[in-house]
């Protein structure tokens, strides 16, 4: 896999993680819940074994954009369903 440029070994689950959060970013809505899921179960996880990992803070800078990009296509998909209001 290459991250900022250079090339490093990756696990297949890191790969195919990675794939499924691009997925989700470039406004795939099933890719994005997948990786939500994902991460509140990792969170889940690990609140229970009593560890915790701060981010990077590229990490931290990448997580707040790809939320702010899912709010926006979230938004425009509830300006566009009129059945989003029934909720």
């Amino acid at each position: 896999m290459t991250e900022n440029g250079r090339r490093r070994r990756s696990t297949k689950l890191e790969v195919n993680a990675a794939q499924i959060t691009n997925q989700g970013a470039t406004g795939n809505l099933s890719a994005a819940k997948t990786t939500f899921d994902l991460v509140r179960r990792a969170e889940e996880r690990q609140q229970a074994s009593g560890t915790s990992k701060e981010l990077s803070q590229s990490d931290q800078e990448i997580a707040e954009r790809f939320v702010a990009l899912l709010r926006r296509i979230i938004e425009k998909e509830r300006d566009h369903d009129p059945d989003a209001d029934a909720d």
